[in-house]
């Protein structure tokens, strides 16, 4: 409802995402139409999405409660027309499946395995050809390619500590947090992400909905390493919020357990 106007998008972005700097691309929708919801645009939106789909996709208990909702967030992905959410999905995708593959998972995965190759075969000489295949020498494409060419000229000169934070703004996180915090901040930066999304691929004594928001985590990380460069990103900070309240609801549970006992 936001992305066709019946939700005054003008009054709600400054709310969810408020820079207004000079290096924001906003999408422009006089040029075609795509789904961003209250975001500032398209890929970000996506990231939500895809970090949302695996996490409702993660609770195999409920994904029947919740079938018509994952079929909802699938479309919206596709309708953002975004390489970054369509990367992330497959990238997300490839991982669950090697770590949690079983018989049960095996079931649900068909029908999204079928979509995906029925929309590849059908959209790969008009969507994905815009989005994906002929990116890199799009507007779009040429815009991010000088974004990361100046943010690695300005790591370059600042290699130990960066430039500072939001003193530059490239295409992909990578780039902009090398220029920002230089070797020794992107290396604590890392080693932060690692702790939490470690536990996705080891087996360990953890909730579903554990699990759950460390993959919603991984994706919009993915997202960000793809093409979403700030670090205040919205969604990635209601990620660790959500991981937050499910390791407190976790140990109220083991609390329980032992008064039990």
């Amino acid at each position: 409802m936001a992305t066709i106007g019946l939700i005054p998008r003008q009054l709600l972005t400054p709310l969810l995402f408020n820079d207004t700097s000079e290096y924001i691309y906003f999408h422009h929708p006089e040029i075609y139409q795509r789904v961003l919801g209250t975001f500032m645009e398209p890929s970000y939106c996506a990231a939500f999405l895809v970090g949302s789909f695996y996490y409702i996709f993660h609770l195999r208990k409920h994904v029947k409660q919740y079938k018509l909702l994952l079929f909802a967030l699938f479309i919206e992905i596709i309708l953002t027309r975004s390489s970054t959410g369509y990367g992330t999905f497959c990238i997300i995708g490839f991982a669950y499946f090697c770590t949690f593959m079983d018989r049960s998972l095996l079931k649900l995965t068909i029908p999204v395995v079928l979509v995906i190759l029925v929309f590849f075969f059908v959209f790969k000489d008009s969507l994905l050809n815009e989005v994906i295949f002929n990116k890199v020498e799009s507007e779009s494409g040429l815009n991010r390619g000088y974004q990361d060419a100046r943010a690695i000229n300005t790591f370059v000169e600042n290699p130990i500590y960066g430039k500072g934070y939001k003193e530059v703004r490239a295409s992909s996180f990578a780039t902009t947090i090398l220029a920002e915090l230089g070797l020794i901040g992107t290396a604590i930066y890392l080693i932060f992400i690692l702790a939490i999304i470690w536990p996705i691929f080891k087996k360990g004594n953890y909730t579903d909905y554990n699990i759950a928001a460390r993959l919603l985590l991984f994706a919009v990380f993915i997202s960000q390493l793809v093409a979403i460069p700030d670090i205040q990103f919205s969604v990635f900070w209601l990620s660790l919020y959500l991981l937050s309240a499910s390791i407190n609801l976790r140990n109220s549970q083991l609390a329980h357990i032992e008064l039990l006992k």
